[in-house]
C-alpha cells in the first residue's frame, strides 16, 4: 500500500449542501482536527444535524465551534458558508449576551437550557432582518460521559409571535369598542324609558277625564312594561337578556302575599334583543288577565311558569315556555272575546318571532304554550328561579 496515499473519506456525511461542504473542507487546519479523526461522537450527533429538516447545530469543543444542516444556513444568511468552523461567540457576537449564558451553563453543568422568543437579527441579500427563534440545547456527552459539545434546535416563531401580538392588539381595539357599545347602548335604553315617561304623560294629559279609564289604564301598563323591558335589555350580560328576569320583572308586583302558589323554573335561555319586547309584552297581557280573572286572582289559584330546551331537526336549539293557571273559577261559557291579549299571542308571536303558539281556556284556568327558536347560545346550566312547589 503506498503510505502516502490519502485515506478515503467515509460517506457518512451524506450528500446535503453543507455536507458537501464540510467534506470538501481541510479540517486538519482547524481544532477538529483531519474529517477521518472526529470522534464517534461528534459524528453521531452531525448525522442527526445534518438529517433533519429543521434548523439544527452542533457547537463542538471549549471553543464552541459551529457546525450546522442546510435549514439552519438559510437562517444563518450572508454569513454562510463562513460561519462554518467559527466559535460561537464570533459567529453571535451581537447577542451573545443575551445567548452567552446558555451555552455555558449547558457546557458546564450538563443540562439542557431553553429560551423563547429569542431576537436574531438576519442580513440576507443585502437586507436585515429580525427574526425570532424558540431555542433548545442539550449536551453532548464523549465515551468518557464529559460534555464535548453542544447540539441546539432552532424553531421560527417570527410569525407566530406578530399573529400573537397583531391579535392582542386587535382584542385590546375590540374591548374599546364594546366597552363603547355597552355605553351607547345604555343611553339608549336610557333615552327611551324617558321617552315611554314622556309618552305615558302625554296619553294621560290627551285622555283626561273623557277617557275609557280601563283603556287607559291598560294602554299604560303596556307602556311600563316595555320600560321594564328597556330595563333590562340596558343591563343585559352581552346584549343577551334572561327569560327568568323577564318573567320575573312581571310576576314580583303580584306574588308578595302568596308565593307558594307560584312555581317559575327552567334552564338558562338568553334571548335576543329583538325577541325580548314581544316575549315581554306577551307575558305582560297573560299576568294582566290573570291578576284581572285568574289565578292571581282566585283564592285557590295557583300558576305554574316553566319552560324546557331542546335540538330542533336542523340542530338550532329551542325552548318552549308553559304558562298553566289551574284552581280557577271558569265561566260556563267559553271565551270568544279576542282581545289585544290573545291577538298578540296568537297572532304576532308567530309573525314576528315565528313562533308557534297554543292559548287554551279551560276548565280550571288558562293554558298556554309558546315555542321558539334560541338566537344564538346553548342554555347549559340551570337557572335557580324555583320558587314554591
Amino acid at each position: 500500500m503506498d503510505a502516502r496515499r490519502k485515506p478515503e473519506i467515509p460517506h457518512w456525511l451524506g450528500n446535503s449542501d453543507v455536507a458537501q461542504l464540510i467534506r470538501a473542507r481541510d479540517w486538519s487546519l482547524t481544532q477538529l482536527g483531519a474529517l477521518e479523526t472526529w470522534p464517534p461522537c461528534l459524528r453521531t450527533v452531525l448525522d442527526v444535524c445534518l438529517n433533519s429538516t429543521s434548523p439544527v447545530a452542533v457547537y463542538w469543543g471549549k471553543e464552541l465551534l459551529t457546525l450546522y444542516n442546510d435549514a439552519c444556513a438559510y437562517f444563518i444568511g450572508d454569513k454562510h458558508p463562513a460561519a462554518l468552523g467559527l466559535p460561537a461567540p464570533q459567529l453571535y457576537a451581537e447577542i451573545w449576551h443575551s445567548i452567552g449564558p446558555l451555552f455555558e451553563k449547558t457546557l458546564k453543568e450538563g443540562v439542557s437550557t431553553s429560551s423563547r422568543n429569542q431576537p436574531r437579527p438576519l442580513n440576507r441579500d443585502g437586507r436585515r432582518e429580525e427574526h425570532l427563534f424558540d431555542i433548545t440545547l442539550n449536551p453532548v456527552r464523549d465515551e468518557f460521559g464529559h460534555v464535548a459539545g453542544i447540539l441546539v434546535f432552532a424553531f421560527e416563531v417570527s410569525d407566530h409571535v406578530r399573529t400573537a401580538q397583531a391579535l392582542a392588539t386587535e382584542m385590546t381595539e375590540l374591548q374599546r369598542l364594546q366597552s363603547q357599545q355597552r355605553v351607547l347602548v345604555c343611553e339608549l335604553q336610557h333615552r327611551t324609558r324617558n321617552l315611554l315617561a314622556v309618552v305615558r304623560a302625554i296619553a294621560s294629559q290627551t285622555f283626561g277625564d273623557n277617557a275609557d279609564a280601563a283603556s287607559l289604564g291598560s294602554f299604560l301598563e303596556r307602556l311600563s312594561a316595555l320600560g321594564r323591558v328597556q330595563g333590562l335589555i340596558g343591563r343585559a350580560d352581552r346584549q343577551r337578556v334572561k327569560l327568568s328576569d323577564i318573567v320575573w320583572a312581571e310576576l314580583e308586583a303580584y306574588i308578595q302575599n302568596s308565593p307558594s302558589r307560584l312555581e317559575v323554573h327552567g334552564p338558562v335561555v338568553r334571548l335576543a334583543n329583538h325577541q325580548v319586547q314581544t316575549i315581554a309584552l306577551a307575558l305582560h297581557e297573560l299576568v294582566t288577565n290573570a291578576v284581572k280573572y285568574g289565578a292571581l286572582k282566585a283564592p285557590t289559584g295557583r300558576l305554574s311558569v316553566t319552560w324546557e330546551t331542546w335540538l330542533g331537526v336542523n340542530g338550532q336549539q329551542r325552548f318552549a315556555l308553559l304558562w298553566r293557571e289551574s284552581g280557577v273559577p271558569m265561566p260556563p261559557q267559553p271565551v270568544t272575546r279576542r282581545g289585544h291579549g290573545r291577538e298578540l299571542i296568537e297572532n304576532a308571536l308567530r309573525f314576528s318571532l315565528h313562533a308557534d303558539t297554543q292559548l287554551v281556556f279551560g276548565q280550571d284556568g288558562v293554558w298556554c304554550r309558546i315555542e321558539l327558536p334560541v338566537d344564538g347560545g346553548t342554555p347549559t346550566e340551570l337557572d335557580p328561579v324555583s320558587l314554591g312547589g
